[in-house]
């Protein structure tokens, strides 16, 4: 389309018109254009000579990149960025089980496009988590930025690039404290340095995008609250722990570098995946799905210095399933590094009902293992522990608040926030239970018709407690217990809460 009259646009003849091309760029020399496939997959990038865009026929283009793969490699091109001279081309590459970020420079000339004259990493691991972004390579001048995470990168000569940081250049995935209680914004590729002397104007006094190519997702970093002690650093992106892939995981460990910041310190390993991770101060947590609907809850005890090690567990305990058919479809963990207790959720889920399986206990094997059942829609949003009581978020609106009496989790309270006001009464809400008046036997089953969305104690069927060190191991015996009562909310004021979560928040069949 021509805009340049003050007649108004003038429409061309149209170019490419049985192309769904997604990206294109131009320049006064060359036109470039990604194609998008079918169900979202990139396609080739093609290079077009602007002289060539006049002529009555579609242009050949003098230069594409294709994907390409085999038995044991899968090359896509990522995307383009297309500067004054250059081409730069960014690939996703998996050869075997290492998955790589590289950008090429070519050349471009009236003759077409150059093979690569150099060559970047950006990205190299193994770990499946990590996917490409969806926004669009960007280029301007002797600079680009590239996936993942906005990488800049400098031209310098004909074929070499460059990595270029600055203070604030990076992302922020979660705030940790340093040295001498430094604050430290750390991001998957990059960390920086806060300056908290005026609360009304934090300033970034260091940092940047200084995390080495392998630096992987599953990250530790010493303890703010326990010196010499590693920690988890990662954070889980949409569920409630972080997740493990399948086989053996990487992990990346952190420590003090220049300026108080953090750097790398070396790796370990943990085998086991498909696997969900929770920790406390040099404590690592792994649980692990196993046939027959078991769980298998390992305890690492993280070492001082990370030396590339194969971590084997500390403990080991296997967690017996509850009475239910329906299919496991997640598991959730808290733990609580001082009491040595977690909290174990399994999530039992068929036809849009689902029962929340839970276990408390110590993993020292002190005291009874207390465990309950939650009704609800499938959905852990969170799971936590603070001292004796126990916090769980369902299905982003459900809050309950569990304490333990003996081997039972009773509610200690529970709001539905759906039928909270908005902005939230200030004023407090007292919840108290209601006592059951029928015996353990008349607790309904899962896909029940009757079943109320009340806690009910599980039936336990055993659970056995092995130690790497040695000491044999121990089987608890099948309990039924009783029934914990329903939920019922009163409010203080004149104002009430019905018990329970409301019917439009009931699944149609089941609950």
């Amino acid at each position: 389309m021509d805009v340049s009259s003050p007649a108004g646009p003038a429409i061309e003849p149209a170019l490419f018109a049985s192309q769904a091309f997604f990206h294109v760029q131009l320049n006064d020399t060359h036109l470039v254009a990604q194609e998008l496939l079918r169900y979202g997959d990139l396609g080739s990038i093609h290079v077009f000579r602007v002289a060539d865009l006049d002529g009555a026929e579609e242009p050949a283009p003098v230069g594409s990149f294709s994907p390409d793969e085999g038995a044991d490699f899968w090359d896509r091109p990522l995307g383009f960025a297309l500067l004054e001279d250059d081409l730069l081309v960014e690939w996703f590459r998996v050869n075997g089980a290492t998955r790589s970020d590289v950008v090429d420079r070519h050349a471009l000339s009236p003759a077409g496009v150059s093979s690569a004259l150099g060559s970047l990493l950006v990205r190299e691991s193994d770990e499946a988590g990590l996917l490409p972004s969806p926004l669009r390579l960007a280029a301007r001048g002797r600079h680009a930025v590239l996936h993942p995470w906005r990488r800049v990168v400098a031209l310098e000569g004909s074929a070499a690039m460059r990595f270029r940081t600055g203070l604030h250049h990076g992302s922020l995935e979660r705030i940790w404290a340093g040295e001498d209680g430094a604050v430290l914004a750390v991001g998957p590729f990059g960390v920086h340095s806060v300056d908290l002397g005026d609360p009304m104007a934090p300033a970034l006094t260091a940092g940047g995008m200084v995390f080495p190519l392998d630096m992987q997702r599953l990250r530790l970093a010493p303890a703010p609250s326990k010196a010499g002690a590693l920690d988890l650093l990662t954070l889980p992106s949409s569920e409630p722990n972080v997740h493990q892939e399948g086989g053996t995981a990487v992990l990346s460990c952190l420590g003090p570098g220049e300026g108080g910041l953090l750097a790398p310190s070396g790796q370990l390993r943990i085998e086991g995946g498909r696997a969900v991770l929770a920790s406390a101060p040099g404590q690592l947590f792994q649980a692990v799905p196993i046939d027959g609907g078991a769980l298998r809850l390992r305890r690492f005890a993280l070492p001082a210095r990370c030396a590339g090690a194969l971590l084997g567990p500390a403990s080991e305990q296997i967690i017996a399933p509850q009475v239910s058919s329906a299919p496991r479809v997640a598991q959730a963990l808290a733990v609580d590094g001082e009491r040595a207790e977690v909290l174990l959720g399994q999530i039992y889920d068929e036809d849009l009902v689902a029962e929340i399986s839970l276990h408390w206990f110590s993993w020292t094997g002190a005291g009874p293992m207390a465990t309950g059942t939650l009704s609800g829609t499938g959905e852990l949003t969170a799971v936590a522990l603070a001292g004796d009581r126990a916090l769980v978020i369902e299905n982003r609106q459900h809050v309950y608040v569990l304490r333990r009496d003996g081997e039972d989790l009773v509610v200690h309270n529970h709001v539905d926030l759906s039928q909270a006001p908005s902005p939230r009464s200030s004023r407090t809400t007292a919840v108290r239970r209601r006592a059951p008046s029928t015996p353990r036997s008349t607790c309904p089953g899962p896909r029940s018709s009757a079943r109320s969305p009340a806690l009910c104690a599980s039936e336990r069927r055993g659970v056995g407690s092995t130690s790497a060190a040695g000491g044999g191991r121990t089987d608890r015996h099948p309990r039924s217990a009783p029934i914990v009562g329903e939920p019922r909310l009163e409010r203080t004021d004149s104002g009430s809460v019905p018990s329970g979560p409301p019917s439009s928040t009931r699944p149609a069949a089941g609950l």
